[in-house]
């Protein structure tokens, strides 16, 4: 059985948290902040005691992602290697990550 301590969030505010923060019984902390930036994680890290991370942070839109790649890549693959070696430097070793539901393909022709 997983016990959760503590939930947090980071960067923004996301409306299913209210539904979580009555199911679990507990208060969500807000942390602003970044998954590109080192400091807010290490912050968020040093703060609380992180035994394991779900991570949610994936931008997902298709036609977005089109229009600005490497900003999606800066975000989705910068952003988890910055969080993945905040981890290390902690000694977090449990990943959860929520990949995409967004689908995109070529149509046939």
């Amino acid at each position: 059985m997983w016990f959760i301590s503590v939930w947090i969030t980071i960067l923004k505010y996301l409306p299913y948290i209210g539904r979580v923060e009555k199911l679990t019984g507990q208060n969500i902390p807000f942390v602003k902040g970044d998954v590109r930036n080192r400091k807010d994680l290490k912050s968020v890290f040093s703060e609380y005691e992180v035994n394991a991370v779900l991570h949610f942070a994936g931008l997902k839109s298709v036609g977005e992602s089109v229009d600005h790649p490497l900003s999606y890549f800066d975000n989705n693959f910068n952003g988890t290697l910055n969080l993945c070696e905040v981890m290390t430097d902690f000694d977090c070793k449990v990943l959860a990550f929520s990949s995409s539901a967004t689908v995109g393909w070529l149509p046939r022709s």
